[in-house]
């Protein structure tokens, strides 16, 4: 598991915290910002109906991976998966054993 996410961050999975890092959060909000920054200046540059059609496709995209990375969770952890009875989308009562 640390191969697939990192040792820092299968290690404070472990524990189940994460450990602040101002450092670390200002770099990353960084980079955010400067990559905001070029896509705003890049759809600046396109007529509306192209910079709409990007904006979807990115939206698209993103909504995409996250349910990818949603089902890949659930398939990684056992013990997130909903047992017969206990599904809060099902109606009716559930049968006790």
């Amino acid at each position: 598991m640390a191969r697939e996410i990192g040792t820092e961050q299968a290690r404070s999975d472990q524990f189940g915290m994460r450990t602040v890092n101002p450092q670390r959060a200002a770099r990353d909000a960084l980079t955010r910002a400067t990559l905001a920054r070029a896509e705003a200046d890049e759809l600046r540059n396109l007529s509306v109906n192209d910079a709409a059609r990007i904006i979807a496709a990115k939206r698209a995209e993103q909504e995409q991976t996250r349910r990818l990375l949603e089902q890949r969770e659930r398939q990684l952890n056992p013990f997130q998966r909903t047992t017969p009875g206990s599904d809060p989308g099902r109606d009716g009562p559930a049968r006790g054993l």
